[in-house]
C-alpha cells in the first residue's frame, strides 16, 4: 500500500483535485481504505492515467515514474495476477503513459482476459500509432479467447482499421472517389463481423465509428449508410452528427457537410451542436473559400464574399453559443477568415483570445503566409518567444510558406536551429526546408537538410523535395541518381516524384529511359499517368525532334490535351524548323479554351518558324 500512497500522495494538490472522490477510495484524510488495498491501486492508476493526458509534454517524464512506481507496486503485491480490475486499469495507465511493451507485458501476465482487457490493449495500441497491432489483438481475441466480442471491442477495431487506413494511399477509384481499398475491405470484414454479433449500427458508438472507418478509407457512400440507418435512432447524438460532418469536410465535400449541419438544425429532436461541431463546419466553409473566386477589393486583398457570409453567420451562431473563446473553435475561425481574404477578421478574433496556445498561433502564421503576408507571418514568431511559446514544427512549416525570399528562409532556418535537432529532425518540416532550398537553387544547402535527417524520418515526400529541387536547378543527373538510391532503399516514389525523374530524363537527354519509365509506371509502381506525366513525356519527345511521336502522345492522351501540352510542341518545332508540325501544333492550340482569343506567344512562336522558312531555313 505504500506505494500507492506514494504515488498519490507525490500528485501536485491542485491535480489531485480533479480526481473523482470516489477513486480515491478512502472514508477519511487517514487514509483508511474502503475496499482494501486494491482499491488503492485501482485509484492511483485510473488518477495517473486522466491526469497525465491532461498535463504539459514536459511532465511525462514525471507521470511515467509515478506510474512505474504504481505498476511495481501493484505487481509486488500480486493483484496483477489476482485482480482483473487492478490489472486492466494498470495496463490502460501504462498505454496512456505511452508504454505499450509494458502494458502488454502485464496483459500476458493476467491469468484471465476480459472484453475490457482486450479493448484496453487494443485501445493503448491504436493512441500509440501501433494500429496494426491492434488489429493483431483483434485476431487472437477470436482465436483465443473464451470471451466474444462485445461493441467495445469493435469499437477498437474500428478505430485501428481507421488509424492504418490514414496511412495508406488511395489508389483505386469507386464513384469517381479514391479509396484505400485494403483498410476498406478489412473494415467491412469487422463491420460484418460485428452484425453478426449483433453490434451493428444500433449501437451509436459502434455506428459513429462506422462512419469514421469508412470516412478514413475513402468511402463516403458506406459512412452515408451507416448515417442514415442509425441517425433516426440517435438524434440526440452529436458525436454521430460530428462523424458524418467530419467524414464530408475530409474527403472534399464541403457542400454536403453544410447541408448535413443545416439538416442537424432544422430537426428540433437533434443533438444540440458542440464546439466540434462548429470547428468542422467551419472547416467546410474555408475548404468552400478556396474554391470559390475571389473579388478584387479596392486596397487590393482578394476577398471571398460569399464563403465569407457565410463564415460570418456560423462566428454569430458560435458567440450566441458562448463557443467564441473556445480554442480549438477561435483557431478553426481565424483559419476561415484567412481563407476567405479577411486578415484584419482573423487577427480580431485571435487577439480576443484568452489563452493563446502554439496551435492558435500556428493557424495564425499559415493565415498570413496564405494571404502573401510575410513579414505579419515571420514577426508571429518574435510574438510567440515574447508569450514565452516555443514554435512547433507546423508552425516553421507554416512560417516557411510565407517565406519569398532566401533571406527570409535562412532567417527561419536560424530559428528552427535554435530550438535544437529533435525539431529539425521532423520529417514534415525537413521537407519544407528542403522544399523551399530548392526553390530558390540552394540545393547544396538542401542537401545538406537532407543527409541530417536519420534515414527512418526520411520519406516519400522529403525524397521528392530533393529530387524536385535538383530537376529544377538543372542537376538532372544527381535527381536521377538520388532517385535509383531511393528505390535501393525501399522507399516507393508517388506520382509527383515520377514527375520530377520524368523531367529530369527530358533535360538530361536520356530519352529510353523516360519513355521506358512512363510505360511501365502504373505497372511497377501502380501509379496511372496523369497530364503531368504526360506533358513531361511529350516534352522529352520534342527535345529528341521525335515530334510525330509527340503530336501522336498528346492525341492518344485519356485527358483533353492542354494548351501546355501543344505550347511545348510549337516550341518544339520552332526549334527544330519543323512547319508542317508546327501548323498542326499552331491549329490545335487556337482550340484549346484557355486560348481560344488567341495566345501571343502562339502566334510569336509560329511567326519565327515561318520566318525560318522564308529565309530559307527549312
Amino acid at each position: 500500500m505504500v506505494e500507492a500512497h506514494s504515488a498519490l500522495h507525490s500528485m501536485p494538490g491542485a491535480l489531485l483535485r480533479g480526481v473523482d472522490p470516489w477513486m480515491l477510495g478512502y472514508v477519511s484524510p487517514g487514509l483508511e481504505p474502503l475496499t482494501g488495498m486494491e482499491g488503492i491501486y485501482l485509484a492511483a492508476a485510473k488518477a495517473c492515467s486522466r491526469l497525465a493526458e491532461s498535463s504539459p509534454k514536459q511532465d511525462a517524464g514525471w507521470w511515467m515514474e509515478t506510474g512505474m512506481r504504481v505498476y511495481s507496486g501493484a505487481a509486488a503485491k500480486g493483484f496483477i495476477d489476482s485482480d482483473i480490475k487492478v490489472a486492466n486499469a494498470v495496463m490502460e495507465m501504462l498505454a496512456k503513459l505511452g508504454s505499450t511493451v509494458e502494458a502488454r507485458r502485464v496483459f500476458d501476465r493476467m491469468a484471465i482476459h476480459s472484453c475490457v482487457s482486450w479493448t484496453v490493449l487494443m485501445l493503448g495500441h491504436v493512441e500509440n500509432d501501433e494500429a496494426g497491432l491492434a488489429l493483431l489483438c483483434f485476431d487472437r481475441m477470436k482465436m483465443e479467447s473464451s470471451c466474444s466480442p462485445d461493441a467495445r471491442v469493435f469499437v477498437a477495431a474500428l478505430k485501428a482499421c481507421s488509424g492504418i487506413a490514414s496511412k495508406e494511399e488511395a489508389f483505386e477509384e469507386i464513384g469517381g472517389k479514391a479509396v484505400k481499398l485494403r483498410c476498406l475491405e478489412r473494415g467491412m470484414a469487422i463491420h460484418s463481423q460485428a452484425v453478426e454479433l449483433g453490434c451493428n449500427e444500433a449501437n451509436k458508438f459502434v455506428a459513429s465509428s462506422l462512419v469514421d472507418m469508412y470516412s478514413n478509407c475513402g468511402s463516403l457512400l458506406d459512412a452515408r449508410m451507416v448515417f442514415d440507418k442509425s441517425f433516426v435512432l440517435f438524434l440526440d447524438d452529436v458525436v454521430l452528427w460530428n462523424a458524418m460532418l467530419h467524414a464530408y469536410v475530409e474527403n472534399g465535400e464541403p457542400e454536403m457537410a453544410v447541408r448535413v449541419f443545416d439538416s442537424m438544425r432544422r430537426l428540433k429532436s437533434s443533438a444540440a451542436p458542440n464546439t466540434r461541431t462548429y470547428s468542422t463546419v467551419l472547416k467546410a466553409c474555408s475548404s468552400l473559400a478556396s474554391e470559390e473566386e475571389g473579388q478584387t477589393l479596392e486596397t487590393g486583398g482578394v476577398v471571398k464574399l460569399s464563403s465569407l457570409e457565410r463564415g460570418m453567420a456560423l462566428h454569430s451562431e458560435v458567440s450566441r453559443r458562448g463557443f467564441q473563446l473556445d480554442s480549438f473553435v477561435a483557431s478553426t475561425l481565424v483559419s476561415m477568415y484567412a481563407s476567405c481574404g479577411s486578415m484584419v477578421d482573423a487577427r480580431r478574433v485571435f487577439d480576443g483570445l484568452l489563452n493563446r496556445n502554439v496551435f492558435s498561433w500556428t493557424v495564425l502564421v499559415l493565415g498570413y503566409a496564405s494571404s502573401g503576408e510575410e513579414a505579419s507571418a515571420l514577426h508571429c514568431l518574435e510574438l510567440m518567444r515574447d508569450e514565452g511559446l516555443v514554435p512547433e514544427s507546423p508552425t516553421f512549416v507554416a512560417a516557411l510558406k510565407a517565406c519569398q525570399s532566401l533571406d527570409a528562409t535562412l532567417a527561419v532556418h536560424a530559428e528552427i536551429n535554435r530550438y535544437g535537432a529533435l525539431v529539425h529532425f521532423d520529417s514534415p518540416l525537413a521537407t519544407s526546408i528542403i522544399d523551399v532550398y530548392g526553390r530558390y537553387g540552394e540545393v547544396a544547402k538542401a542537401q545538406q537538410v537532407f543527409d541530417s535527417l536519420p534515414s527512418s524520418r526520411s520519406g516519400k515526400a522529403t525524397w521528392t523535395a530533393l529530387l524536385a529541387g535538383l530537376s529544377r536547378s538543372g542537376e538532372s543527373d544527381r535527381a536521377l541518381e538520388l532517385f535509383e538510391r531511393m528505390l535501393g532503399e525501399g522507399v516507393d516514389p508517388d506520382a509527383t516524384t515520377l514527375q520530377c525523374v520524368l523531367s529530369s530524363c527530358s533535360h538530361s537527354g536520356r530519352i529510353q529511359a523516360g519513355r521506358k519509365l512512363f510505360d511501365t509506371m502504373e505497372q511497377k509502381f501502380g501509379i496511372q499517368p496523369c497530364v503531368e506525366h504526360y506533358i513531361c513525356v511529350v516534352d522529352l519527345l520534342c527535345r529528341a525532334n521525335e515530334l510525330q511521336a509527340a503530336v501522336e502522345l498528346l492525341r492518344s492522351m485519356p485527358f483533353k490535351p492542354t494548351a501546355v501540352g501543344w505550347t511545348i510542341l510549337l516550341a518544339g518545332c520552332e526549334k527544330w524548323k519543323n512547319l508542317e508540325i508546327g501548323r498542326v501544333a499552331f491549329e490545335a492550340l487556337l482550340g484549346v479554351e484557355e486560348t481560344r482569343d488567341g495566345s501571343s506567344y502562339a502566334y510569336v512562336l509560329m511567326e519565327n518558324i515561318y520566318k525560318q522558312r522564308d529565309h530559307g531555313i527549312t
